[in-house]
């Protein structure tokens, strides 16, 4: 019997529904209920039910000379119910959101190989939840949902609840959080997958065990001008490690902590703070200060220090990006132009990457870069329409991690009919050479990407909008290709 999250066999007929995951059970049973609350007579109770329909195909030829093709359907469902009480107070609400994926390009000898378990007949349950207001200072959550804090936004299957305290321009916050983390670690992205042989080490349609997910936060705001929150959490999940290595019950607990701080001592200057703590790390993964003053009336002024330590998790995709520890010092200027309807912007930065070990002292390496961008309201053939312009520069000194970056981005939307028809064109070019470390034959690496595309929103009456784009990519380090996209948005408020 089949547990995991695929659902072998021929695509997409009702057969491949022979052994379906207990996540498709969850979402059948939901959208029967909302079937249900929608069949129900209602005087106050608002309803909103919004599709979403993507496909997309594209194809390269391979280095080995073949094809690889793609053609994939993705399905979004989002269903709300406002007022469930019908006494007009917004006490009781909910929401249902899913998504179903699949390629029918994908080969069938592949359709039941775990490597492609998240391209064929993937569904996923994004939100499933219950918001209760018993009164008007507590707000209760319960179901699959987001809950957030100054440690960022968590995922979770549980109970989360909020308090909030106080009549005057301070009021108090308290907010705690219980359940079980949604974290999928099974898929093309774990190592812990496949060994160096290929042989799959975890059973792909075994769902692992998840983890217990506790948190707290406590915050004070005065107004919109000041306020303070710092937060705790507390994850714990049990691991198997291999015979002989350790105990069969052992348990991986991670706590984190955090604060965060905003304050406005006079009208044109904001000052804030972040900084967090992880705790098996035993150090701040995160801190930051930034202050924005504004500089008359149409000119704004930022400036920042930024320190990043990423933390290692081997079930996350996000270590592909940016995965060195920096810290940076930045600085941005924006100018706003009413008279030409245009917003100006300039940004200067330069991040530094200590060798490993060093916390303290000047910084081995630097990167600094800088940006322009601008963004304007014009006619044109007596249309309206948005041009935006960007380009950025980042150089770097011997021995970086990184190299130089150029990105030139430039975009332009104009309203071919007003408030129906829309098309939009876009360009990306990014230049990048290899660190000093990363030397190809006598002289750095150098790669170049290129992206275009052209596309139209139009809309469809009152419910609908339909989105096409056609995208062409080439690159130093990809074959040439061409992407076509369709998205289709419905909306109905029965």
């Amino acid at each position: 019997m089949v547990s995991g999250r695929q659902l072998p066999g021929r695509w997409p007929g009702l057969a491949t529904l022979r052994a379906p995951h207990a996540l498709l059970r969850i979402a059948l049973t939901l959208a029967t209920v909302g079937t249900l609350l929608l069949s129900m007579p209602a005087h106050a109770t608002t309803y909103q039910v919004r599709t979403q329909s993507r496909a997309r195909a594209t194809q390269h030829l391979r280095a080995d000379r073949r094809w690889e093709a793609s053609r994939t359907w993705t399905q979004a469902l989002h269903l709300n119910a406002h007022d469930l009480l019908g006494d007009r107070t917004g006490r009781l609400n909910a929401r249902l959101s899913f998504r179903y994926f699949s390629d029918a390009a994908l080969s069938p000898e592949l359709r039941e190989d775990p490597r492609a378990q998240d391209r064929f007949n993937d569904l996923t349950l994004d939100l499933a939840y219950v918001d209760w207001h018993p009164f008007e200072a507590l707000h209760l959550r319960a179901g699959r949902h987001w809950a957030s804090s100054v440690l960022g936004v968590v995922d979770l299957d549980g109970l989360s609840a909020e308090l909030e305290l106080g009549d005057g321009p301070t009021r108090q916050r308290v907010q705690a959080w219980a359940g079980r983390q949604v974290d999928h670690r099974l898929g093309p992205f774990d190592p812990a997958t496949w060994d160096v042989q290929g042989v799959p080490l975890n059973d792909p349609y075994a769902s692992p065990e998840q983890a217990t997910l506790l948190g707290a936060s406590l915050g004070v705001h005065h107004r919109r001008l000041h306020s303070v929150e710092i937060a705790a959490s507390r994850a714990t999940r049990g691991i198997a490690p291999p015979q002989g290595w350790g105990s069969p019950g052992a348990r991986q607990i991670e706590h984190r902590f955090g604060m965060s701080a905003r304050i406005k001592p006079v009208r044109a200057l904001q000052l804030s703070t972040l900084l967090t703590f992880h705790g098996p790390a035993q150090t701040f993964d995160r801190a930051l200060v930034q202050g924005a003053i504004a500089a008359g009336k149409n000119t704004a002024v930022s400036v920042g220090l930024d320190h990043r330590l990423p933390i290692f998790d081997a079930a996350s995709i996000f270590n592909l990006f940016g995965a060195s520890p920096r810290q940076s010092a930045y600085m941005s200027v924006q100018r706003a132009l009413p008279e030409v309807q245009t917003s100006l912007e300039a940004r200067a930065w330069a991040r530094a990457y200590p060798d490993t070990g060093a916390r303290f002292g000047l910084p081995d390496h630097l990167a600094p870069g800088a940006a322009l961008g601008a963004h304007t309201r014009l006619r044109l053939f007596e249309r309206d329409a948005r041009l935006s312009a960007q380009i950025s520069y980042q150089t770097h000194t011997e021995g970086a991690p990184t190299g130089d970056q150029l990105l030139v981005d430039a975009s332009l939307r104009v309203a071919a009919t007003p408030r129906r028809l829309w098309l939009t064109a876009r360009h990306l070019t990014l230049y990048t050479t290899g660190a000093s470390g990363s030397a190809v034959g006598h002289g750095e690496e150098r790669r170049m990407a290129l992206s275009t595309s052209l596309g139209a929103e139009v809309g469809l009456g009152a419910i609908a909008r339909l989105a096409l784009l056609a995208e062409h990519r080439q690159g130093s380090a990809l074959p040439s290709h061409a992407l076509l996209y369709a998205n289709l948005t419905l909306e109905l408020w029965p």
